[in-house]
């Protein structure tokens, strides 16, 4: 894991000029979308997912918060479009996104 988040971040910092630590992070959400809910380490009788919540926080627009993380979304979708969910929802279309896709990511450009 460790080469591919070097090389995400290579590649981000070829394209923008956002923190290099956003790409870190965003590198990090990443992998753990990809992996969804197919790894888990055990700990005692559970199972621990890869699961995270991330706020890039920083100023608005010369941050670069979007680019970074619209890199990060664009991956993920060509590799698992349906780890992507949709940021406009009722409250039974999410509780029925949830049932049929337990491993995904909202991304929302503004908090």
């Amino acid at each position: 894991m460790g080469n591919y988040l070097q090389l995400y971040k290579e590649f981000c910092e070829e394209i923008t000029d956002a923190p290099p630590n956003y790409h870190d992070y965003i590198g990090l959400l990443t992998v753990s979308l990809v992996l969804g809910n197919q790894i888990y380490l055990p700990f005692g009788d559970t199972r621990i997912y890869p699961n995270l919540w991330m706020i890039l926080l920083g100023s608005s627009s010369f941050s670069r918060k979007t680019t970074a993380i619209n890199i990060g979304k664009r991956l993920v979708s060509e590799i698992c479009t349906d780890r992507i969910y949709p940021n406009e929802f009722s409250h039974e279309k999410i509780q029925s996104l949830f049932k049929d896709r337990p491993a995904g990511c909202f991304f929302f450009s503004e908090f």
